[in-house]
């Protein structure tokens, strides 16, 4: 995993980081615009963390946002976030999530 430098401000839906795995690498948006603030070094030596903890100790990053009331506005949830992932999933010809465990590929 690598981080971006902190202490830069960030566009939303600029990368932040860049998550790795056996089989993928990705990057992580940012869901709001801000300033980074700090990044979780742990990661880097236990990127476990991610999947074991992800809504204590796996955190990615920290953002002082620019204005977090519109940006929160702007995110799907609840029926429109399903909807919005069905045709993401129908554009790109996707029968399932081709990053889970015992999918296999056409």
């Amino acid at each position: 995993m690598t981080f971006r430098p902190t202490r830069h401000h960030y566009a939303r839906d600029a990368t932040v980081a860049v998550v790795e795995s056996a089989k993928w690498l990705g990057a992580y948006r940012t869901p709001i615009a801000g300033v980074l603030l700090e990044t979780n070094t742990a990661l880097l030596e236990d990127p476990k963390l991610v999947n074991r903890s992800p809504y204590r100790r796996g955190w990615l990053v920290r953002l002082a946002p620019d204005d977090l009331v519109h940006d929160l506005s702007e995110l799907l949830s609840g029926p429109a976030a399903v909807a919005a992932y069905d045709a993401f999933m129908t554009r790109r010809g996707l029968d399932d999530c081709v990053h889970c465990e015992g999918y296999e590929l056409p």
